[in-house]
């Protein structure tokens, strides 16, 4: 049962904030998703990997692919990993929260950080957010978006211009390329880890 899966170390020990796992067959048609996660949680995969995974032949769709997208004002990042080793029968879609991945961001980048929903909930907020807000610390912000260009994580940073040389814009580079450093750590070990514990036992049954 997918489900139980929730209650296994990896999670239960914080590797990785599982949201929901879900099995397709080899054309993407879903089979079956766990019952636990959100209320209401979509059943099928999402646009945003629907249009990496389509289109693609041979070699190609037996490479795991992964992408950021909004549900319900809320972030989550899927990975869609190819079932049955040289012989593709299959696909699971694993699919966790990148503020769980994130939460190292603001010791990274040495900045205070919060994290925001689409609709400006707060997600996540730095410990040392607050001390610097007081100290009137300009805010540097930057919008994570979907490979579809939809908004599906808000970034805000504060930064004292007046000892530093870099403008706004080399902090929202180096913003980007540590969220996105992270997040790929951060899916990639926990997918290591998870291998023995879901894929192998989820591709025998997709075989069965």
């Amino acid at each position: 049962k997918l489900s139980d899966l929730f209650n296994t170390k990896f999670v239960n020990t914080g590797i990785l904030d599982l949201k929901s796992i879900r099995l397709y067959d080899k054309d993407l048609n879903p089979l079956v998703q766990s019952d636990r996660g959100p209320a209401d949680f979509p059943s099928k995969l999402p646009e945003e990997l629907r249009k990496l995974a389509s289109g693609r032949k041979g070699a190609e769709r037996m490479k795991r692919i992964g992408a950021l997208w909004n549900w319900n004002n809320q972030p989550f990042y899927s990975t869609l990993v190819p079932l049955g080793g040289l012989r593709l029968i299959g696909y699971t879609e694993v699919v966790t929260s990148p503020v769980f991945q994130l939460k190292s961001l603001s010791q990274t980048l040495g900045l205070p950080i919060i994290l925001k929903g689409t609709s400006g909930k707060e997600l996540l907020k730095s410990g040392d957010w607050d001390q610097a807000e007081q100290e009137s610390f300009s805010v540097v912000d930057y919008m994570a978006r979907s490979n579809t260009g939809q908004p599906a994580l808000a970034v805000e940073a504060l930064e004292d211009f007046s000892e530093l040389n870099a403008g706004i814009q080399d902090i929202q580079v180096k913003i980007l390329a540590i969220f996105a450093a992270l997040i790929f750590l951060g899916i990639s070990g926990a997918l290591w880890v998870l291998r023995q514990a879901l894929f192998i036992p989820v591709a025998e049954t997709v075989k069965a």
